[in-house]
């Protein structure tokens, strides 16, 4: 349903347009203060010239005076309070500093007392307000005129009790609307913070864990020779390790990787992929000793697989159950003759099955670094 459009009456009061917003209540107290001082305007404007001044200034002191007491009020009635679990949740070991809860304490002990007080001295209060209404209708004097008839008092005491209901009702509100809503943006745009910042930290983790089972694999004397002659690039993409270290093609003038899915599994997302060197001219299949590749650091210890049969195209075969890049290391028979690297992304295979793309963006080392930093400054 659209938003319905303000009236210039509604811009004025800040009226919200939806009819069950919390926000009428306070734009109705706008109204009647607005009213309200119209009313102190005339009246103070009906009396003699000379006493204008005199009761326009002393009405709107008792009113401000009134309004404010009732507005300090209506903050500690209104101070929102928060979930211990949300406190709890927020705090983590890395944190030197927490939420000040303070003014909540003290809000709380405040309007028990100011309660508790208000029920046990009730006819108390009612004296001194009666006493402040008399010395108030003293202060205006003969303001009103000699005749009239206590006007001055009650004039007084409804400025004491409307204004100060006001002010409650007014600030009372605003703490349990706009307040709340504010601060609970803000705890929640800290949560997010401090996931995000958990996020960063485990990514980061994995990713050291990621380079180390990578080194101890690639270090191993069976790989290692042709490995450096390959020339991979270091790894710098969390979770897909072997990413933009082989030159990012699949092919070049001699051979082209054909990667397919044999078999796909929707409820486990579980697919079969097969891996096959394909050459561009015959008899180049002939001139390759074997082909390496390097898959996925989770497949230790057998991340490295090496593929020696010509006849099927050097094949190699495994399951995934999502999509990562892997590389591909051709080395030939005569030892003179330079490797092949290559890089075959799974994401870009057809019939895979649902959910088994990443879709989540990549990042690399220095990015997660720089968003860590920044989060932690």
């Amino acid at each position: 349903m659209a938003a319905q459009k303000k009236s210039w009456w509604g811009h004025i009061f800040g009226l919200p347009t939806e009819r069950g917003s919390d926000a009428w209540g306070l734009s109705l107290i706008k109204i009647f203060l607005v009213l309200s001082f119209f009313v102190l305007l005339i009246i103070g404007l009906s009396v003699k010239w000379g006493n204008i001044l005199v009761v326009l200034g002393l009405s709107l002191s008792i009113a401000f005076a009134a309004l404010f007491t009732g507005g300090i009020i209506g903050f500690l009635f209104g101070i929102p309070r928060r979930l211990q679990a949300a406190n709890s949740t927020t705090a983590s070991p890395n944190d030197k500093y927490t939420d000040n809860t303070n003014l909540e304490e003290i809000s709380d002990w405040l309007t028990k007392i100011i309660v508790g007080v208000t029920l046990v001295q009730l006819p108390a209060i009612e004296a001194k307000l009666n006493t402040l209404c008399l010395n108030l209708e003293k202060s205006f004097g003969s303001s009103f005129g000699k005749d009239s008839g206590g006007f001055a008092y009650t004039y007084s005491g409804a400025i004491i009790i409307f204004y100060f209901l006001c002010g409650f009702l007014a600030v009372y509100l605003w703490a349990r609307t706009y307040l709340t809503e504010t601060l609970s943006d803000k705890y929640k745009t800290v949560l997010k913070q401090a996931l995000r910042k958990q996020e960063l930290q485990n990514i980061l983790k994995d990713f050291q864990k990621t380079i180390q089972r990578i080194s101890s694999q690639e270090n191993n004397d069976s790989f290692k020779t042709e490995i450096d002659k390959a020339k991979p690039e270091i790894a710098t993409v969390c979770e897909d390790c072997q990413k933009n270290r082989w030159g990012g093609k699949t092919e070049d003038d001699l051979f082209s990787i054909n990667a397919s899915v044999t078999k796909a599994n929707a409820l486990n997302m579980k697919a079969d992929v097969v891996l096959t060197l394909v050459e561009k001219q015959a008899g180049q299949l002939a001139t390759v000793a074997k082909v390496m590749y390097l898959l996925h650091d989770s497949y230790l210890p057998e991340m490295i697989r090496v593929a020696s049969d010509a006849n099927n195209g050097f094949e190699c075969k495994f399951s995934a159950y999502e999509a990562f890049t892997l590389g591909v290391i051709v080395v030939f028979t005569d030892v003179n003759t330079p490797v092949r690297k290559y890089e075959v992304d799974l994401n870009t295979l057809a019939n895979l099955p649902e959910g088994f793309n990443y879709t989540r963006e990549l990042m690399t080392i220095g990015e997660v670094e720089k968003e860590l930093a920044t989060l932690e400054g």
